[in-house]
């Protein structure tokens, strides 16, 4: 009989993810779940007793026999019955974090989720979700990107930088085309993506399948499960500790050449190689006393201890010579050579993380720009090429102080007050990336760009939306009139130099 009930029970996770998946698409018309579930259900009903499990006969019972708007529940129960039974672990103590300052939506992401053993939480602005994160551990984290006091990619960072949740998975709630957006989530640790509007089925599968697949090993110790290196949160612990110590501190973001087009070249297993290959050189020819972390999708962060920049520079330089002699295979039998950009700096005795990591990106930026496959530092003395910004704003202050900010970091500004004067400096110049606010005199955000894209030649030029705190729907307009990014008002200097960045990377 032992032997019987090991045959059976190794057969039951099939029946349960058939279940998981029918369940899914129940909130879906014209499939055949229902028809599946009850299947499934009636085969259960004539063996769980047979092989020794009386509760699945009882539970599958009253799912066979339940009317079609009442299957849910017991359908629920069903599952955790033989995943019980099957001995996989059970979901008593998942939680999910929904975070989206829509009540409306919140509540019905909660009533879709809500399974017994699961608890969901609820928070309607980045301030709660942070507080609620402080005090409680959850499983997972839905997150809008639009948030009444905070750009969500910004919560997102805080969260991929506290040591609690540095590796909770993350789905982020975007628009279809917010591309750009998206961009930057995966390369701040983003685990996946759900469009508006929400699809129930989207919702429940993506959720279900985080969960089920729990956390690991390397999770609790920190690391990033992909190349085994340290992650965001314990980076920055470990340059907490180094400044402590007082030695003298370089800081390096590294970043993989054309990685979005070894993505399109290969496949996800391709792109996992790169990047466990580069982790692994930069692991064995940096020297010991370097700690090295994946930063982001294709980004790795080095603090470099006890040594001048230019000898972090040759440091550096050394590894990439050592990255040149490794090649991977694509799935279709293409080679490709990998080489990083980078860009190192010294960090100064009163500069935070923060700080230091925006000079090293904006190093990072003059490498990629100058033809990548390099490493730049202060002591190569290079500007940056000096791109044309249109700014359209009719706020003075900010105005003023936007320009002086991209001045100071080597663009070459255009201000105009008003969407009609915008207008006409974009047909009569090129420039390589616009910042419009939406609400301005005589045009608006929204009308100056409908006709921007409406004029040959201004049709591709990145356009970034200045938009107030919480404005969804000004950002779904906009993102449908093909806008690129935005930035939520107020922004600290770094965060508008980093969108601004990151746009004319993947521009130029």
């Amino acid at each position: 009989m032992n032997e019987l009930k090991t045959w059976y029970r190794d057969r039951l996770p099939a029946r349960i993810a058939a279940l998981e998946a029918a369940r899914a698409d129940l909130a879906r018309p014209g499939t055949e779940a229902l028809g599946s579930i009850r299947r499934i259900a009636h085969l259960l009903r004539g063996s769980g007793g047979t092989y020794g499990f009386p509760e699945i006969t009882e539970c599958a019972r009253r799912v066979e026999e339940a009317p079609d708007e009442a299957l849910r529940e017991p359908l629920v129960s069903l599952i955790e019955t033989l995943r019980s039974a099957a001995g996989a672990p059970r979901d008593e103590r998942a939680s999910v974090l929904i975070v989206d300052d829509d009540v409306e939506l919140a509540g019905f992401m909660k009533t879709l989720l809500s399974t017994p053993g699961r608890e969901i939480l609820t928070a309607h602005s980045g301030a709660e979700a942070l507080a609620i994160l402080e005090t409680r551990e959850v499983s997972l984290i839905v997150l809008d990107l639009i948030l009444p006091d905070a750009d969500g990619r910004n919560l997102l960072l805080k969260i991929r930088e506290r040591v609690a949740t540095a590796t909770t998975p993350v789905i982020v709630i975007t628009f279809r085309s917010a591309d750009q957006a998206r961009i930057e989530c995966i390369a701040l640790g983003a685990d996946g993506f759900l469009e508006k509007p929400i699809s129930p089925d989207a919702l429940l599968k993506s959720v279900d399948a985080m969960i089920a697949a729990g956390t690991d090993g390397a999770r609790e110790q920190r690391l990033d499960p992909l190349t085994g290196l340290p992650n965001r949160a314990a980076f920055l612990e470990s340059f907490g500790r180094a400044r402590s110590t007082g030695a003298s501190l370089n800081l390096a973001l590294i970043d993989i050449d054309h990685f979005d087009l070894i993505r399109e070249l290969g496949d996800r297993k391709t792109s996992d190689e790169v990047l466990r290959r580069v982790a692994g050189v930069l692991s064995r020819t940096l020297p010991s006393s370097c700690q090295v972390a994946r930063w982001g999708a294709a980004e790795f962060a080095v603090l470099l201890l006890d040594q001048d920049v230019a000898a972090a520079s040759a440091a550096l330089n050394d590894t990439l010579f050592a990255l040149k002699s490794e090649t991977v295979a694509t799935s279709q039998g293409q080679t490709l050579q990998i080489t990083f950009s980078a860009g190192v700096v010294p960090v100064p005795p009163d500069a935070t993380s923060e700080e230091a990591i925006a000079d090293a990106d904006r190093h990072l930026y003059l490498a990629k720009q100058g033809g990548q496959e390099r490493v730049v530092s202060p002591a190569d003395k290079i500007d940056a090429p000096r791109k044309r910004i249109l700014l359209a704003e009719d706020d003075e202050m900010i105005c003023l102080v936007v320009r002086r900010l991209l001045e100071r970091e080597g663009y070459e500004v255009t201000t105009c007050t008003d969407g009609s004067s915008a207008l006409r400096s974009a047909y009569e110049n090129s420039y390589a990336v616009i910042l419009s606010d939406i609400r301005m005199p005589q045009l608006d955000g929204f009308e100056f760009l409908r006709r921007l894209r409406d004029q040959e030649g201004a049709e591709s030029t990145p356009v970034i939306l200045l938009t107030s705190m919480g404005r969804d729907e000004d950002l779904h307009r906009g993102f449908e009139l093909g806008a690129d990014d935005y930035i939520v008002k107020p922004f600290s200097a770094s965060e508008l130099l980093t969108r601004v960045r990151r746009l004319l990377k993947k521009t130029s």
